[in-house]
């Protein structure tokens, strides 16, 4: 899962996980299938090991919600930073 902002500055989401490579004769190539690609903390355990578990619907809802507790905890950190850091918290 991706975040990209175009030219208004509305943000995007998009999924490069099956995206190829052109080469420069313009034939599209891919990297093999048993290497991980993608950001491992946004990743669903099933495409840390490939070929493991089947990858589904399931495996993006879960790289989704990491980008949705990313973003909700810096938005918390931009805009609530004495709850973040509140000495109370941490007790």
């Amino acid at each position: 899962m991706n975040v990209v902002v175009d030219d208004q500055g509305e943000p995007l989401l998009m999924d490069f996980g099956c995206s190829s490579f052109v080469n420069e004769s313009g034939h599209a190539t891919s990297s093999p299938s048993d290497q991980l690609r993608g950001t491992p903390r946004h990743m669903a355990p099933e495409k840390m090991l490939p070929g493991s578990y089947p990858i589904t619907l399931q495996s993006d809802i879960w790289s989704f919600a990491m980008l949705c507790i990313e973003v909700g905890y810096l938005f918390s950190i931009i805009f609530y930073p004495e709850l973040i850091w509140s000495p109370g918290l941490h007790k």
